[in-house]
C-alpha cells in the first residue's frame, strides 16, 4: 500500500478529512473500528489492511482475507434514526459496482444483499454493522467492511460451490489505493444524502444477478425455495414462492445456477459432495429439488415452488438417513433421478 498515494487519492475523490490507519496484517478492520468507538473521533476513520487473520462476514461467517485483497472498514457517526441505515449495505454494494467500473472497467453485480460477483464468481463481500442507541431508537455509529480480491483469490469454493475471482485474474490491473479512495467516496456520498436509497435502488435492480432466478433461502431457520422476482424500494428482495409472495428484508440466499451443466452422480458420489458444503438441484418424477446448506450448518432439501416441502437436518449423515421424499428414502429414489447439477 502506498500511503502517500492513498492519501491523495482521498482528497481527489472522497474528503481530506478522513483519518487513515494503516495495518500491514490484522485480525478483522472491521473489529479494529469497533475499538475506536468511543474515542475522540473528528471526522471518518478509515482502517486499511493488506491480510486478516480473522475475517468476518454476514452471520459469524469467516471471509478469507490472504495477502493480496484490499481490507478495509470505514467507521463514522451517524446519528440518524435506525431505519434510515437500513439500505446501507445495498448502497455500498452499488457503491462498490460503481467503483471498480470506474477504476477498472469491470462489470460486476449483485448477489443479494452484500456479495459482489464478476462472471459468476465472488469477487468481494461486505459487512455493515451499526452500533444502535435502542433506548433513542438510532444508529449511533456505521461502520462498513468490505473485502475485494485484488490480486490473489482464496483457492477454495464457498458453500454451494461457487468459486472466487481477483481483478488481476480477470485481466484488470488496478491502483488499490485509486479504487480504495474511490470506494471511500461512494460510501460517503451516501451517508452526504441523508442516507438517500431511492437514488441507488435503480442501479441495484439493474446489477442483481438474482433477479428471474430460483433461489433457495433460510428464513425463521427453515430454508425455503421460490423465484426471485424483484427488489422492493428499501432493497428487500421480493420472491414468489408458488402461491405466496415473501419479502426478504435480510437473509442468506443460494442461488441456483440456470445455465448449470448436467452431470450423473451415484449416491456415494452425492453423499462426499454434500457432506462437503456442494449445493445441488435435481429432479425426481417431474419435481425440482434443491439439497443446500446455506449457514454451513444446518442440511436442508427442499422443493422449488413450494412452500410445503422444506426438510431441515443438523447433520449430512441425518439427512440422507430421515429424508422422505413421497413416502420414500434419498437412496432408493435417487436411482430414478435426472438433470443433477452441482451448483
Amino acid at each position: 500500500m502506498k500511503k502517500e498515494l492513498l492519501l491523495d487519492e482521498l482528497a481527489r475523490y472522497a474528503d481530506d478529512s478522513v483519518s487513515v490507519v494503516f495495518k500491514d496484517t490484522t485480525v478483522s478492520t472491521n473489529a479494529d473500528a469497533r475499538e475506536l468507538i468511543g474515542s475522540e473521533m473528528s471526522g471518518p476513520v478509515l482502517i486499511i489492511a493488506s491480510e486478516q487473520t480473522g475475517g468476518r462476514g454476514r452471520q459469524g461467517k469467516s471471509f478469507l482475507s490472504p495477502e493480496g485483497g484490499l481490507y478495509m472498514s470505514l467507521v463514522f457517526r451517524s446519528d440518524v434514526p435506525i431505519e434510515s441505515v437500513i439500505p446501507m449495505t445495498s448502497a455500498a454494494a452499488v457503491g462498490v459496482c460503481r467503483a471498480i467500473a470506474d477504476v477498472a472497467g469491470a462489470q460486476c453485480g449483485i448477489k443479494w444483499v452484500n456479495d459482489i460477483y464478476y462472471d459468476g464468481k465472488k469477487l468481494a463481500g461486505i459487512l455493515v454493522e451499526s452500533i444502535n442507541n435502542y433506548e433513542a431508537m438510532t444508529s449511533d455509529y456505521l461502520i462498513i467492511g468490505i473485502g475485494i480480491n485484488m490480486t490473489t483469490a482464496p483457492d477454495v469454493e464457498t458453500i454451494g460451490g461457487v468459486t472466487a475471482a481477483s481483478l488481476s485474474d480477470e485481466g484488470y490491473d488496478v491502483e488499490v489505493e485509486t479504487l480504495c479512495a474511490k470506494i471511500v467516496g461512494e460510501l460517503l456520498d451516501f451517508r452526504n444524502s441523508g442516507y438517500y436509497f431511492p437514488a441507488y435502488i435503480d442501479d441495484y435492480r439493474r446489477l442483481s444477478v438474482v433477479l428471474g432466478r430460483e433461489i433457495t433461502f433460510t428464513q425463521d431457520g427453515a430454508t425455503c425455495s421460490g423465484t426471485a422476482q424483484s427488489i422492493g424500494e428499501n432493497g428487500e428482495l421480493i420472491v414468489s414462492c408458488g402461491d405466496e409472495t415473501v419479502a426478504l428484508a435480510s437473509g442468506e440466499i443460494s442461488v441456483r445456477v440456470l445455465s448449470g451443466d448436467s452431470t450423473i452422480l451415484n449416491y456415494e458420489e452425492l453423499k462426499a459432495k454434500v457432506s462437503a458444503g456442494a449445493e445441488l438441484d435435481f429432479t425426481y418424477d417431474g419435481r425440482r429439488f434443491c439439497i443446500s446448506c446455506p449457514r454451513g450448518k444446518t442440511w436442508s432439501i427442499a422443493e422449488y415452488g413450494s412452500t410445503g416441502f422444506c426438510q431441515n437436518f443438523d447433520t449430512a449423515e441425518e439427512l440422507f438417513l430421515d429424508t422422505r421424499i413421497s413416502g420414500m428414502p434419498l437412496d432408493e429414489i435417487w436411482e430414478n433421478v435426472s438433470e443433477v447439477t452441482v451448483l
